[in-house]
């Protein structure tokens, strides 16, 4: 099931994670006079597991908000992709 709005958020959210990545890659890169491609990878590794586990949570949220609650007192069963990767 393909989800715009979750693939924009997950995409937002990436966004931030390598804007917030790039100031210490580059303070450090800038400071050694070299690029340590290591850290790039492990930078990229990480925003892609961020991204990946953001998706999951957000289309668990819209299945979630398709599923008819049968009464009040009822406890809500919500996804497994709710907590994405980490099921917090």
């Amino acid at each position: 099931m393909f989800n715009k709005q979750a693939l924009t958020e997950a995409t937002k959210e990436l966004g931030r994670v390598v804007l917030l990545a790039i100031l210490p890659v580059a303070i450090s890169a800038i400071e050694n006079n070299q690029i340590d491609f290591k850290v790039i990878g492990i930078v990229a590794v990480l925003a892609a597991l961020r991204w990946v586990d953001k998706y999951l949570h957000e289309t668990g949220k819209a299945i979630d908000a398709t599923k008819p609650v049968k009464s009040v007192t009822e406890e809500p069963v919500t996804s497994l992709l709710t907590g994405g990767l980490t099921r917090f």
